[in-house]
């Protein structure tokens, strides 16, 4: 195995979730060697809304669980850091 291979995907929000949340690109990456998942995401019309990375590991195949920051690029400024998780829906609803 390469420690260095990574699986890359890209997409976008749907319409209807735009209209209510605007409009976001994610960038993804995998790290095939331990599993690492970062997704960068950011504002497709408004510039002024932050671009935020999501990072850390899925958790049994249901949970994705992790760190988001919020990207500055004000040296002095502390970057707003905090946990997260987000889980699949199941498939009974």
């Amino acid at each position: 195995m390469q420690r260095g291979a990574q699986y890359h995907s890209r997409g976008q929000d749907s319409p209807e979730y735009g209209q209510a949340w605007h409009r976001y690109h994610f960038y993804s990456r995998v790290r095939k060697y331990d599993g690492l998942v970062a997704i960068v995401r950011f504002s497709t019309f408004i510039p002024e809304l932050s671009t935020t990375i999501f990072h850390r590991y899925l958790v049994g195949n249901q949970h994705f669980v992790g760190n988001c920051r919020a990207v500055t690029t004000n040296w002095n400024a502390t970057p707003l850091e905090g946990p997260f998780i987000v889980s699949r829906a199941s498939d009974a609803e």
